[in-house]
């Protein structure tokens, strides 16, 4: 019963730390990595109100989770999201 008692209440720290849009910016600014950085844009952004097609679909159905460590290179050794799409993450966040 420990056990689910600490998994649960890791669970609802995750939860919080996920819905404070103040920490993910915050997690965003200091990644170094285009790839983090793209999944946080997805985690903060509102998807449909990307206007720029190629980066809601870089933000939107490039990167899926169930995809991405089976068909690519591990992102968080190779960082291999284009610049151009680095730099639309980040003026979307500034605008958040």
């Amino acid at each position: 019963m420990r056990i689910i008692t600490v998994l649960a209440s890791e669970y609802d720290v995750l939860v919080a730390m996920f819905n404070d849009g103040e920490h993910i910016k915050g997690l965003y600014h200091a990644s170094t990595n285009g790839y983090e950085k793209l999944q946080l844009t997805r985690i903060l952004s509102d998807i449909d109100g990307i206007r720029n097609s190629v980066i809601r679909k870089f933000i939107n159905e490039t990167y899926h989770i169930e995809n991405e460590f089976i068909f690519q290179l591990n992102p968080t050794q190779f960082d291999l999201i284009p610049e151009y799409v680095v730099k639309e993450c980040d003026k979307i966040i500034a605008d958040v």
